[in-house]
């Protein structure tokens, strides 16, 4: 199994401007690599140190981030499996991973590039120990992992979702149910007025998303056909959203006045979230002081036909993402819109029952 390293910057190193450059000539802080874990990788950790089999994709991941001292992180899996767990469930499962997690982070490297095997490196494991006083890196999980959970607000993302699952859903009624005669171009400009004027935020990865979609160029994105049972329907929404998430997530580590900058890649075996991704580079990362911060994307328009390009109107035009990306602000969406648009889905799959939608974040 493939185990794919996302590079949303193209394979260009990313260089910042600010003050301190334009004043001083140079910046004064370092940036470093790091790969986003995605809950499937962290389930590879974790057999990996468990003396269990592993993919030939994970392995060589695995190599490559020693051999050239990259960071990995476990965030985003902490952030999804909280908002979907319950904390019985998230704990202990998530403690289980990061020490697993911290056993890689800790072993002699050297030994593992040699021969494979995962022992411990005696200065790595102190090093970790001694940072929140603790004998074992086990009770470092525990500090870590309730740490999170005692300080970080579970419905901190719901908004976000939320936005994105109703969007994705716009997309499925539109192209299927709505319009399914209209040109691409026409649905594509619906789906724009419904951003800007029903749902208020003009997300700018959906809108390109969309545009592949109504073309019929998504591949197995979004595959919600009549006969999908509405429960596999959302299921697929709600992971599609999180993808798209786990997407943006990179450009959420930016800050205003850092140490240092993590310049972070996506690790994933899901090859339909690789695919997405190839639609997306970030070309800048825009700092609106107080707004927080905002991407310029350049979009993959090679595999929409050149006649519907032409139909898009000129002030259709996708723009980065309005979403206040830092974080600081959670993002409100119309109270409704989610479950009136589920029940529409649910209708198009050939279920008449009304949803109960689950918390947003789920």
């Amino acid at each position: 199994m493939p185990l794919y390293l996302v590079d949303q910057f193209e394979g260009r190193r990313p260089a910042l401007l600010n003050d301190e450059l334009l004043s001083n000539g140079k910046i004064t802080f370092g940036m470093y690599p790091s790969a986003l874990l995605d809950s499937n990788i962290l389930d590879a950790i974790d057999k990996r140190v468990s003396g269990k089999a592993v993919s030939d994709g994970f392995e060589g991941f695995l190599r490559f981030v020693t051999e050239k001292g990259w960071d990995f992180s476990p965030m985003f899996y902490y952030m999804e499996h909280f908002a979907k767990a319950a904390q019985h469930d998230f704990l202990p499962n998530a403690i289980r991973r990061t020490e697993a997690l911290l056993r890689l982070h800790s072993m002699n490297e050297e030994h593992f590039l040699a021969t494979g095997e995962v022992i411990p490196n005696p200065e790595a494991v102190a090093h970790y120990t001694s940072e929140v006083g603790a004998k074992t890196l086990q009770e470092v999980a525990e500090h870590r992992v309730t740490s999170f959970a005692n300080n970080y607000e579970r419905q901190a993302l719901a908004g976000m979702i939320e936005a994105t699952q109703i969007a994705l859903i716009k997309m499925v009624l539109l192209h299927k149910l709505e319009q399914p005669k209209a040109s691409p171009a026409r649905k594509h400009e619906e789906f724009i007025r419904f951003l800007r004027e029903d749902l208020g935020i003009m997300l700018s990865r959906e809108a390109h998303l969309a545009l592949h979609y109504f073309c019929d160029r998504a591949g197995k994105l979004l595959g919600i056909q009549s006969n999908t049972t509405v429960e596999k329907a959302l299921c697929i929404v709600r992971s599609t959203a999180w993808d798209m998430f786990l997407l943006r997530f990179p450009e959420m580590l930016f800050s205003e006045s850092p140490s240092e900058l993590c310049i972070a890649y996506v690790a994933t075996h899901e090859k339909r979230l690789q695919e997405l991704a190839r639609l997306f580079t970030i070309e800048r990362i825009h700092s609106n002081g107080s707004s927080g911060f905002a991407p310029q994307v350049s979009y993959d328009l090679s595999g929409i036909p050149a006649e519907v390009v032409a139909e898009i109107p000129r002030y259709l035009g996708i723009s980065p993402s309005l979403v206040n990306l830092s974080g600081r602000k959670s993002l409100s969406v119309p109270a409704g819109l989610l479950n009136a648009l589920e029940r529409e889905l649910a209708r198009f799959c050939g279920d008449a029952q009304p949803c109960n939608a689950p918390d947003a974040a789920r």
